[in-house]
């Protein structure tokens, strides 16, 4: 059989278009593909995620590669990898907000889109992302974008009164013109960052944002804020335009962080007793509510792999195969 798609050079936008949606074709799930984002820094959880859902018998992830090692490296575990040598390359522990790290962060919006116009729905998930349950479990799919709340209190994410920020490595996307407009808006918003402001120490406000927009979570939260162009379908927020027909916004659920669990509520708010036994206790240490996370997104832990380990959320060895 001859392989497709031999003289691909990664520019031409359709020849990227039809080659993500060959790939995608052969590992999607009821039109919906989970794709990992993975380089060789990372390539360590990259396989603990995918021994993970292996084990849990998800089959439906594809891997995009930011370098070419990794991309090496899955393919020799015959893992389904995507790597474009266009993007900006990335191979190491990128330092938030760095000159490398913005540039890795401006290549999202352009390969999500991608994605979209394959017609298949997306659930993107960081590496360093613990899996419990199948993540597909917690999506309603009543909205154009699901997504994981990253508050730093677990009050703010619960306030239905409240729109809190989204998580820009933890979300559901539905394949539409809707959602596409959203990456454009948002692709719209990097090209005309300040890199001067963006580059300095994170200064933000008390509700913890930055006064300029420098990476792809802000540039999603800029859209996920403004009601003229998002609608929130469980938050009780105020909304006041009213449109003739069908409304022509993208809708947005958050995802419960009983589900969706961040690494900041994580360690501010949680005890873990085992793999699938927590709890979630207020200000002063009083536990209030156990739970089960369908997974847990370990942002804000610099020791990412030894906290996984440590909460039974490690499935592989040390030879890199799976454990059983």
């Amino acid at each position: 059989m001859p392989i497709p798609f031999t003289n691909r050079d990664g520019f031409d936008s359709n020849e990227e278009v039809a080659y993500l949606r060959y790939l995608i074709s052969g590992v999607a799930i009821n039109k919906t593909v989970i794709i990992v984002p993975a380089n060789s820094a990372f390539i360590r959880q990259a396989l603990n995620f995918n021994c993970r859902m292996r084990s849990l018998g998800v089959t439906n992830v594809l891997f995009w590669s930011l370098d070419r090692a990794s991309h090496e490296i899955l393919q020799a575990y015959n893992i389904v990898s995507y790597y474009n040598p266009t993007y900006f390359s990335v191979s190491g522990h990128e330092l938030y907000h760095s000159v490398t790290y913005l540039k890795m962060m401006h290549q999202r919006p352009r390969f999500w889109r991608n994605v979209m116009r394959t017609g298949y729905n997306m659930l993107f998930m960081d590496a360093d992302i613990a899996v419990i349950k199948d993540p597909m479990s917690a999506i309603v799919g009543d909205a154009d974008l699901e997504g994981q709340v990253d508050e730093f209190w677990l009050g703010w994410n619960l306030m239905e009164e409240r729109c809190p920020r989204m998580c820009a490595g933890a979300f559901y996307l539905k394949a539409n013109e809707k959602s596409v407009a959203m990456l454009d808006y948002m692709e719209r918003l990097l090209s005309q960052i300040d890199r001067e402001v963006c580059e300095k120490p994170d200064v933000t406000d008390v509700d913890g944002n930055r006064d300029a927009i420098c990476e792809d979570q802000e540039a999603l939260n800029d859209f996920v804020k403004n009601r003229m162009v998002a609608r929130l379908v469980n938050r009780n927020v105020t909304d006041t335009f009213t449109f003739e027909g069908e409304d022509p916004r993208l809708t947005v659920r958050f995802v419960s962080p009983f589900d969706y669990l961040s690494g900041h509520v994580l360690s501010l708010a949680t005890y873990v007793f085992n793999s699938t036994n927590l709890q979630f206790h207020d200000d002063a240490g009083t536990p209030y509510q156990n739970f089960t996370p369908t997974v847990v997104h370990m942002n804000g832990h610099r020791q990412k792999e030894e906290d996984m380990k440590k909460f039974g959320w490690w499935w592989l060895n040390e030879d890199l195969t799976c454990a059983d």
